[in-house]
């Protein structure tokens, strides 16, 4: 990964913005057991209704239709879930969208 996906990234964050419900994100590409890299999405969320929880990923798949990536794209939800990935995400990469 030589660089990041800028054009992806903004517009995950508008989306995002545009969802509501969304209150940081985060990424970074990763192989997991020696899988090929993909590129994984943490979002921290304000609400866990049941009709907010489908907005991160609807909003991430609006974003992949504008802008295409070179890796699958994985949408972690950080609050809930406890995985290597998500803990590296929280404890070590700057979110790349914040709501203000």
């Amino acid at each position: 990964w030589q660089e990041d996906p800028v054009d992806f990234l903004s517009a995950a964050a508008g989306e995002f913005e545009t969802s509501g419900v969304v209150l940081s994100a985060r990424r970074a590409l990763a192989s997991v057991e020696g899988d090929s890299p993909a590129l994984f999405i943490g979002v921290q969320l304000s609400s866990w209704e049941a009709a907010d929880r489908n907005a991160p990923l609807d909003a991430l798949g609006r974003a992949l239709g504008r802008v295409a990536v070179g890796w699958p794209v994985n949408l972690i939800l950080l609050d809930v879930a406890q995985d290597p990935v998500g803990d590296y995400l929280l404890a070590k990469v700057r979110p790349f969208y914040q709501r203000a």
